[in-house]
């Protein structure tokens, strides 16, 4: 149970990370097609085997070129110290330790 616990929350803080601001508060309105272009998201969190960072894709969408780019990124497991890119490609994924 501890080691869910701690995956939950690495996941929390990897998402609250990549997208503070998708947070602000702005007048209601329903969400465009257009909108779906600025979401960034975290995919496929790998914890380090020591537990002390994550590896996870950041993904967005490339509106011009009609496509997701994907890049790896890394961040302290107690959220520490912001993300930080560690691969400087479009088509990176499926971080492993």
């Amino acid at each position: 149970m501890n080691r869910l616990r701690r995956h939950a929350t690495v996941l929390l803080l990897v998402f609250v990370a990549v997208v503070p601001q998708m947070v602000r508060a702005q007048a209601r309105r329903p969400i465009t097609e257009t909108d779906l272009f600025k979401f960034v998201w975290a995919a496929d969190p790998q914890i380090s085997p020591s537990g002390s960072q994550v590896a996870f894709v950041r993904v967005n969408v490339n509106e011009d070129k009609d496509r997701y780019e994907t890049q790896i990124f890394v961040v302290a497991a107690d959220g520490s110290t912001p993300p930080r890119p560690l691969t400087s490609g479009r088509n990176d994924r499926a971080p492993r330790w």
